[in-house]
């Protein structure tokens, strides 16, 4: 019988955390060896019979996406999006399983769900659904990619096409793991940021133009308005230094990061100051931000935080407002020891 995917969720969650050791795999995956283990997977598997469900039938051979593997059964996604389970002797899961592993190197097996979590290098700039599925209003289509924000507990967070509010998905339904398996034959020094993607297109520079993302290995996000008093004693130094010791480098991107409503209200701010950086355009602020929020968020500006090129915080100059200037400016002085000359 079918079940909605809503329904299975939290199962699939606890299952999928409730081992955090990774064991070896064996040469030859038995059922066993896939509990717990979405790394282990197959992406899709085959159905053995002919099914007659509620409101729909399946031919014998039909290739499903897999969602979760249990005990003494799997749950499948059908091509009309419901869940529906089958055992071992019921489809070729086994068999496509070992196929699956035995084509991959030793670095993509050992990319596991907590490895992703926690490695940002793996991190692709894209995602897709491949059976898609609807969020609020909004579709996503089989196949249709969406920008990658994050992965964090079980869930893929990503934004729509149509739309920066932030969604999200079960690992399982997405195809992050592929992903991450092409990311992790790459030596990590050269894996390309996810925050280039986010970045590239949702940027304008202060004539409110579209500014395309430079291939930075590092991001300094410059919190700011144009009504705060110490800002404006703050940006004038901080253009200076850049002028001075950051304009040649193609490896830094400055993304100035408005604290107003829109966004777009620092623009005059930003040419009145001769800034030559990025700030984000209204219409991609949410999804822009979240990226941000993954080095974290600041209370009191002026502010800056400094990431490597997949988002991970190496400054920060968070401080009570009284020493927000101070603070600043001690962290200009700190970029050469975290960015190099």
């Amino acid at each position: 019988m079918g079940k909605n995917i809503f329904a299975v969720t939290m199962t699939a969650l606890l299952l999928i955390g409730a081992s955090n050791a990774q064991a070896v795999a064996p040469q030859t995956l038995q059922w066993r060896d896939l509990l717990n283990h979405p790394e282990r997977w197959p992406a899709t598997t085959t159905v053995k019979n002919d099914l007659q469900f509620s409101q729909s039938t399946m031919d014998k051979g039909t290739e499903v996406q897999v969602y979760n593997v249990l005990p003494r059964e799997v749950e499948l996604i059908a091509p009309e999006g419901f869940i529906f389970t089958q055992t071992a002797d019921q489809c070729t899961l086994v068999e496509d399983a070992n196929a699956f592993w035995s084509a991959l190197t030793e670095d993509q097996k050992e990319v596991t769900w907590q490895k992703i979590v926690s490695d940002r290098s793996l991190w692709p700039g894209k995602i897709t659904l491949p059976s898609g599925a609807r969020f609020q209003g909004l579709t996503l289509e089989p196949g249709e990619e969406a920008l990658f924000m994050k992965a964090e507990g079980n869930s893929v967070f990503f934004t729509h096409p149509k739309s920066d509010m932030l969604l999200s998905a079960n690992q399982n339904e997405t195809d992050v793991f592929e992903r991450a398996r092409a990311l992790a034959a790459i030596p990590k020094e050269e894996r390309p940021s996810f925050l280039q993607t986010v970045f590239d297109g949702n940027l304008i520079d202060a004539q409110g133009q579209i500014k395309p993302a430079k291939k930075a290995d590092y991001y300094i996000i410059y919190y700011a308005a144009s009504t705060c008093p110490r800002c404006k004693i703050f940006s004038p130094k901080f253009v200076e230094y850049y002028n001075q010791n950051l304009a040649d480098r193609d490896d830094v991107e400055i993304i100035v990061w408005s604290t107003e409503q829109p966004k777009t209200s620092i623009l005059p701010y930003m040419r009145e100051h001769h800034m030559p950086w990025a700030t984000v355009d209204d219409k991609k602020a949410l999804a822009t931000g979240n990226a941000f929020r993954n080095a974290g968020v600041v209370t009191q500006i002026p502010a800056i935080i400094v990431t490597d090129k997949y988002g991970n915080e190496i400054l920060a100059s968070r401080t009570a407002p009284a020493q927000t200037i101070a603070k600043a400016e001690q962290a200009l002085m700190q970029l050469p020891s975290v960015i190099g000359q």
